[in-house]
Parts: C-alpha cells; structure tokens; sequence
C-alpha cells in the first residue's frame, strides 16, 4: 500500500482514503467499493494506474509518480444536479494546482479538463483529465464516482493534442502533497456546492479561469461538428454557443478552439 494522506479539514468533515501502490483503475475499484456498501465520501488514490480510462472509454496513461485518484459519492440527488459536480471538481483540482507554485496560466476546459498555457507552449497543454462515472445501486442510490487524472511527473507522448505536467510548469509537488492538497480543495468547493443549492456560484467561479469564452469553437459529438462562437455555459453547465443559426446549447461532446476545418482535438 502506497501511504496518501487527507488534509486535516477532509479527515475532520469524515471523508475516508484507500491507498494503493499500483491498481487497475482507481475508478473501477470505487465502483466496486460503492456495491459492497463502502459509505460516501471514501477517496480511492495510486500513483500508479494501468487500466485507467478517461472520456467515451479512451485510455488514460498513468506511469508511477503521476496521480490517479477517485472518489465515490452516494447520493439520492436528481442526475441533472449531480452533474454539476464535473465542476465542483475542476474548482478544486484548479485551486490545488495554483497552490502547487506554477509558472503557467491554468484553464478550465468545458466540459472537465484542466490546459496549461505558459511562452514555452505553442497551444495550451492538458494537465488533468476529470471523468464522472454513476450506476444506480440495488438501495435505490446513485453511486457517483468522480476520477481525476494529474500528470505529476511526466505527461503522456504522441497524443493527438498537446500535454504537460506539474514538474514542467515548474511545481514541485509529488503526488502524495498533490493528493493532500486535492482534498483540502475538494471539501471547500464541495461546501459551496452545497447539494446543489450552490450551483450557482460554482459556475460563477468556473467562467472566471474558463478558456475560450468569446472564441471560435468547434464541438464534435457521435460524428457531429457545431462551430461558433463560445458564448457562455447555461444555469445546468450546457455550453452556450452562438452560430449562423443562432444559440446551441451543447451536453456532451469534445471541444476543439479554432475552426472546424483544422480541428485539433485537446
């Protein structure tokens, strides 16, 4: 077992971690945790992962140093609220990477990555990848686990989008401090959220760092290209974008700045 640590404020508010050298899927074992009847709360964390995966069941690499690390949520809420928490997540793991000392600006990519923008990089560069996962257990609950993916160390090659780490823009964080600090965040935005009742206000804080509010873009969804102008994200998170044809609200699918003709997937 690999010793992660809670931030005292976690540890006080009851939330519970697992930690592990090396695992299949941080992810995968919450889920199997949640249909035991481990309770809420409860974070899953390895530096090492070797079946991870992130968005529409892409792999997600994780070589040992980096950060894999999953949490499991039980809850009665509506889907469309839990949803909102793709930016509970963003908040958190957004605050934790200023508190890590970078020298790059850091970007909340809709709908759940983290970029990283510094003179060095031509494009920004993905630092975090967030996945949320949820399966209705024989209680009637909805287990929701919320994944979170850092590149601490080393950051994935040959990808079709440009990546990074913390030791790259300049962190010294190891992924046990990283983790502590995760936590720490979490549990503040995660207060703010407050069941939802603060939705509001977390989408407030999310469009303050968002990257490409105002700009072109281009979303790809089942085959599908939307291009326009990023407007804004609507009271649920949708993206708002503005094209020939007026206003798209859009739920799901892979963002891409610029036009369509020369997409780039990030």
């Amino acid at each position: 077992m690999s010793d992660f640590h809670l931030a005292p404020s976690a540890i006080d508010a009851g939330y519970k971690v697992s930690s592990f050298e090396n695992i299949g899927s941080t992810s995968t074992e919450a889920m199997r945790a949640a249909k035991t009847g481990v309770s809420s709360n409860h974070w899953f964390v390895s530096a090492k992962q070797s079946a991870g995966r992130g968005r529409m069941g892409r792999e997600w690499q994780s070589v040992k140093g980096n950060l894999a690390a999953s949490l499991l949520f039980r809850t009665n809420l509506s889907p469309m609220i839990c949803s909102s928490l793709s930016f509970v997540a963003a908040l958190a793991v957004y605050r934790a990477i200023i508190g890590a000392e970078v020298n790059s600006q850091i970007l909340l990519k809709w709908p759940n990555d983290i970029l990283a923008m510094n003179d060095n990089f031509e494009q920004p560069a993905k630092l975090v990848g967030i996945l949320l996962e949820s399966q209705i257990l024989p209680s009637s609950e909805q287990a929701l686990v919320i994944g979170f993916g850092v590149n601490i160390v080393s950051a994935p090659k040959n990808l079709p989008y440009p990546a990074t780490c913390l030791t790259e823009i300049g962190s010294e964080y190891n992924a046990k401090e990283f983790f502590e600090s995760l936590s720490k965040h979490w549990y503040d935005v995660f207060e703010i959220w407050d069941n939802g009742v603060g939705i509001r206000k977390i989408l407030d804080l999310w469009r303050q760092n968002a990257a490409g509010i105002g700009k072109s873009i281009a979303i790809t969804n089942h085959g599908k290209t939307v291009s326009g102008i990023f407007e804004d994200i609507d009271e649920t998170g949708r993206l708002v974008i503005r094209t020939n044809a007026g206003q798209e609200f859009i739920s799901a699918g892979d963002v891409h700045f610029g036009d369509a003709a020369s997409l780039r997937e990030l």
